[in-house]
């Protein structure tokens, strides 16, 4: 196997596993370097060599380890943030961060038209977005973004900055923190 092949094999085998919407991406890698190999005579002199055994060897040593790896991970997020979200009352509005508002609305279905958008940044106008990207770096403007919410969902960057600055942390689990507004 080329360099460049299992280079990609692996770059796209490690993103399929921190995020499953990228295991198209190693599926199509795969199909672009396994049948060349599978179609070589076994008797070549490239497999003669111990080369290709101790890569094939280290290729199934990381996929072991990947996947030991993968199914430690937490999949379903932060369970407590979670509960704490479903536990909101009907009359709490959140305002989570880019990144965060997808998982914010599949862990808590309750949130349903309370939550300021669903992650679809292709659904929002253009104040919208621009909006959500003054809130991303908190640069002049953002408390306007998050006027009438009083739960954020944030990272643990930007709950740094805020805990304390007319907002309390109320939860927090694996880089996912919620925020509550003070007073």
């Amino acid at each position: 196997m080329c360099p460049a092949a299992l280079v990609l094999t692996a770059t796209t085998f490690l993103a399929a596993l921190d995020a499953v919407r990228f295991t198209p991406w190693f599926a199509l890698a795969t199909l672009a370097v396994v049948p060349p190999l599978a179609s070589r005579k076994a008797a070549g002199a490239e497999f003669r060599r111990l080369g290709p055994t101790v890569v094939a060897a280290v290729l199934l040593a990381l996929i072991g380890a990947g996947l030991a790896w993968s199914g430690r991970r937490d999949s379903a997020g932060p369970r407590t943030v979670a509960a704490v979200l479903r536990s909101e009352p009907r009359s709490v509005r959140v305002y989570p961060f880019l990144t965060l508002a997808d998982w914010a609305l599949w862990s808590a279905p309750n949130l349903s038209g309370r939550i300021a958008y669903d992650g679809r940044s292709e659904l929002m106008t253009p104040d919208q977005f621009a909006d959500v990207a003054r809130f991303a770096r908190l640069s002049p403007g953002w408390r306007r973004a998050v006027r009438g919410y009083s739960l954020l969902v944030v990272n643990d960057a930007i709950a740094r900055r805020l805990d304390g600055h007319g907002w309390r942390r109320v939860a927090a689990a694996q880089g996912i923190d919620l925020l509550r507004r003070v007073g």
